[in-house]
C-alpha cells in the first residue's frame, strides 16, 4: 500500500503502470491524500471519536450539573443542552485535530479549490433531494410520521441559541463526523472490502442518529415482545425512529461515495452545506 501511495504522489498525471496489482485503488489514492493514514491511526480516529463523544458527553454533563445544578425550567434545560452539545463536540474536535494535524495542509489545499466547494454543494443538493424523496415516500408508509428525537432536540437547540448552534451544529458537528465516519470508519473498512465499507459505515452512521424511545420504559418493550401489542406510545415512537433511519443511512452512503471519489474536502463541504441549509430553514420556520 505504501509503495502505491508513493507512486500516486509522484504521478499526479495518473500515469501509473497499467499492470500494477493494486490498479483498482489508483483513482481512490490519487483523489484522496488521506489514504496513507496508517490503519492503526484510522482505528483510533473512529473508536476514539465514537466513544469520545459518549465519554465527553457524560463528563461534561457531570461538570455542568456540579456547577449549575439540574435544570428546573424549559429554558434552563435548553441552555444546559446547548452547552453540553457545544462542549462535547469541541473536546472531541480538539482530540481528532491532534491526531490529524500532520494532514492539515492536505485538507486546506482541498478546501482552497473552488471545485471542492462546487462539488461539495452539488453532493449536498443531491443528498437533500434523496432524503426529501425518501421523506415523501415514507409518509405513504407511516402517514403520521414526524421528526425523530435527534432532529427534535437539534431544532430546539437551534431555535433557543442560534449563535452557538451555528458554530456547533452547522460547522463543527459535520467536521467531527466526517473525521470519525469517513476518515476513520469508512477508510478503515475500505482497506479490507470496499463494498462492506460502503454498507457498514452508512448503516452505522444512520443508527448513531437513532434514540430508543423513553415512553412507557420497560412496559413498552414487554408489550411488543411478549404481547405483540404495537398500539402503545412506545411502539409508535419506536416505529417513528426506525422509519427515520433510512434517511440518515442514505446520507451516510452518499457522503462515503463523495469521500471515495473526491477525498475529504467534498463530503465535508456537502455535510456542512446540508446542516447549514437545515439550520437556516429551522430558523425561518
Amino acid at each position: 500500500m505504501s509503495e502505491l501511495v508513493e507512486q500516486v504522489e509522484e504521478n499526479p498525471n495518473n500515469d501509473l503502470p497499467q499492470f500494477h496489482p493494486h490498479l483498482a485503488k489508483r483513482q481512490y489514492l490519487k483523489n484522496n491524500r488521506f489514504a496513507n493514514i496508517p490503519l492503526k491511526t484510522r482505528a483510533i480516529i473512529f473508536l476514539g471519536g465514537y466513544f469520545g463523544l459518549k465519554v465527553a458527553s457524560v463528563v461534561v454533563q457531570i461538570v455542568l450539573l456540579l456547577l449549575q445544578g439540574a435544570p428546573q425550567t424549559e429554558a434552563a434545560l435548553l441552555n444546559f443542552s446547548t452547552a453540553l452539545n457545544a462542549l462535547t463536540y469541541i473536546i472531541v474536535f480538539i482530540g481528532l485535530a491532534y491526531l490529524l494535524w500532520e494532514y492539515r495542509k492536505t485538507l486546506f489545499t482541498q478546501l482552497k479549490s473552488s471545485q471542492t466547494w462546487l462539488r461539495g454543494i452539488g453532493f449536498g443538493l443531491l443528498i437533500m433531494s434523496v432524503t426529501a424523496a425518501y421523506g415523501i415516500i415514507s409518509t405513504f408508509i407511516v402517514p403520521d410520521m414526524s421528526d425523530n428525537l435527534n432532529q427534535q432536540v437539534v431544532e430546539s437547540i437551534i431555535t433557543y441559541n442560534p449563535f452557538v448552534s451555528f458554530a456547533t451544529i452547522a460547522l463543527l458537528g459535520p467536521i467531527v463526523e466526517e473525521f470519525i465516519y469517513r476518515v476513520g470508519l469508512f477508510a478503515l473498512l475500505r482497506e479490507k472490502d470496499r463494498h462492506v465499507a460502503f454498507i457498514a459505515s452508512a448503516i452505522i452512521f444512520g443508527f448513531i442518529h437513532f434514540n430508543m424511545p423513553a415512553t412507557d420504559g420497560l412496559d413498552g418493550v414487554v408489550d411488543i415482545l411478549v404481547r405483540g401489542d404495537w398500539s402503545g406510545d412506545f411502539a409508535a415512537s419506536l416505529v417513528n425512529e426506525l422509519v427515520n433511519i433510512p434517511s440518515y443511512i442514505l446520507s451516510g452512503l452518499l457522503f462515503c461515495i463523495a469521500y471515495d471519489q473526491e477525498g475529504l474536502g467534498v463530503p465535508m463541504v456537502a455535510h456542512i452545506f446540508n446542516n447549514l441549509t437545515s439550520f437556516i430553514l429551522i430558523l425561518v420556520a
